[in-house]
């Protein structure tokens, strides 16, 4: 087994196994770093277009949008991207695990959508609900998960009525 290991890492000397093992390994987590490095880059560069689409609410600005695969930490990347776009939004993402089998949403609410009864913690629970999830957060900022993928559509297209619900004149 172990000269079948070493044969497969391409070692002439097994007593080199340890230390290639190690910088495989090393090597793995750096690649896996770019790669979600990458990740974030790309969602950045897609919330830039997602701007363009959105749903007036007594004055606010919504934008929901589906995100196909994402993690959380790519998730919160592009929630945090939604932060510079003004101050009357609310802004609604949805991703999905696949590995997992679950989504997630994330929820950002500008000032002035506070102001005017906005809650991301509040809306982006409800919003989860539909895809029999939960979560909450912060009047600005709150992600939640869902368990079924395939209601996603569903949840984002409820969220313009749980924000008329929140967002008055």
């Amino acid at each position: 087994l172990i000269h079948d290991t070493a044969n497969a890492l391409k070692l002439a000397n097994v007593n080199d196994l340890c230390n290639k093992a190690t910088a495989v390994a090393n090597e793995l987590k750096e690649k896996e770093k770019e790669l979600s490095d990458l990740k974030a880059e790309i969602a950045k560069a897609k919330a830039g277009e997602l701007f363009d689409n959105f749903v007036e609410i007594n004055g606010v600005k919504l934008i929901t949008a589906p995100l196909g695969e994402a993690d959380a930490k790519e998730l919160r990347s592009m929630l945090d991207s939604s932060k510079d776009k003004g101050d009357n939004i609310i802004v609604i993402l949805a991703a999905e695990q696949n590995e997992k089998g679950t989504c997630s949403f994330g929820c950002f609410c500008g000032k002035e959508a506070i102001a005017k009864g906005a809650h991301a913690g509040n809306i982006v629970r409800e919003v989860a609900k539909v895809a029999g999830g939960a979560g909450g957060g912060k009047p600005d900022s709150a992600m939640a998960g869902g368990k079924e993928i395939a209601k996603i559509p569903d949840a984002l297209k409820a969220a313009e009525e749980i924000v008329k619900t929140f967002v008055k004149e």
